[in-house]
């Protein structure tokens, strides 16, 4: 089979490195701060607090993937907009993750709490909400995670995925220092970051280094600028 099949290959990749992930990928690549690996080994109930686009729902499909890795019982469920009810059945859970919870009504954040105090099943959520007041009437410790957009773990975010999928034997791309100034003086979020960069690499861009020279010639050419929002 040609190799312009896989014109990825040709510069050191599998594939786009920012492209959209499988749920496996997205779960199995996560990195999972040293602070909510602790939270977790405890016991605690946790919330994962931010705005859109900083990491939330990667946080919590790594933290599925560990429960499970771990030999524990754990489901993921994600929160569309405008449901304000879970479907999970929580019945021999050892730890339920729940994405955009501050979609939830209040009846059903009790009900959720009350099967959590009854059969000691630990919660994460992921909310742009602070929802520690429901914990609190529960009497349900509750330990808070609050995201930025910080630039070391921004950075070992896309250093991560340019690793993850360099082709065996080859020398992973590197962002250069430059390429993070312009990555965090360009967006606003983890996600128009990988957008950009996305975008970015659909070009097939040679070197093993992306600089910040390359992201602005890159911007200035594109129209309207990739991945900007």
């Amino acid at each position: 089979m040609s190799a312009s099949f896989f014109p990825y290959h040709d510069i050191g990749l599998r594939c786009n490195p920012f492209r959209a992930l499988t749920n496996d990928e997205w779960a199995e690549m996560t990195l999972i701060p040293e602070r909510i690996q602790t939270l977790v080994a405890s016991g605690k109930g946790m919330q994962i607090l931010g705005d859109e686009g900083l990491g939330k729902t990667s946080l919590l499909l790594g933290l599925d993937f560990h429960y499970q890795r771990e030999g524990l019982c754990s489901t993921y469920e994600y929160l569309p907009d405008g449901v304000s009810r879970f479907k999970t059945d929580l019945a021999g859970l050892d730890a339920f993750l729940l994405d955009e919870a501050q979609r939830l009504r209040a009846s059903e954040m009790r009900r959720l709490l009350r099967a959590a105090k009854k059969q000691n099943l630990q919660i994460i959520l992921g909310s742009h909400e602070d929802l520690g007041r429901f914990f609190q009437r529960a009497q349900i410790t509750l330990a808070s995670i609050r995201l930025t957009l910080s630039r070391e773990r921004v950075e070992n975010i896309l250093q991560h995925k340019l690793a993850y999928f360099a082709r065996e034997g080859t020398v992973p791309r590197r962002l250069s220092p430059s390429a993070m100034d312009i990555l965090m003086e360009t967006c606003s979020s983890c996600r128009c970051m990988e957008a950009l960069l996305y975008d970015y690499f659909c070009t097939l861009p040679a070197g093993d280094c992306v600089t910040g020279d390359d992201l602005c010639r890159f911007l200035e050419a594109a129209t309207p600028p990739a991945g900007v929002e």
